[in-house]
């Protein structure tokens, strides 16, 4: 399959954004809004995403944070 899926629990978050490093580590070239779900979760899919995209979390327009449950970042 092609594409990926982001998913965060945060149930504090008002908003979630994912910041997507498409050009390297440096500076974010893309951001996702992501849905709201239930339970306190956030989703968002990007189709062009592909294995070893760097991306950190934005909660509420604070800092980007790394993903807690990524191994590789």
């Amino acid at each position: 399959p092609r594409g990926a899926e982001f998913r965060l629990w945060a149930p504090l978050a008002t908003s979630v954004e994912v910041q997507l490093f498409i050009d390297g580590p440096k500076s974010p070239t893309k951001s996702l809004a992501m849905t709201k779900e239930d339970r306190g979760y956030f989703h968002a899919v990007w189709n062009e995403g592909r294995e070893g995209l760097l991306y950190k979390f934005q909660l509420d327009g604070k800092s980007a944070l790394p993903d807690p449950t990524s191994r590789y970042q």
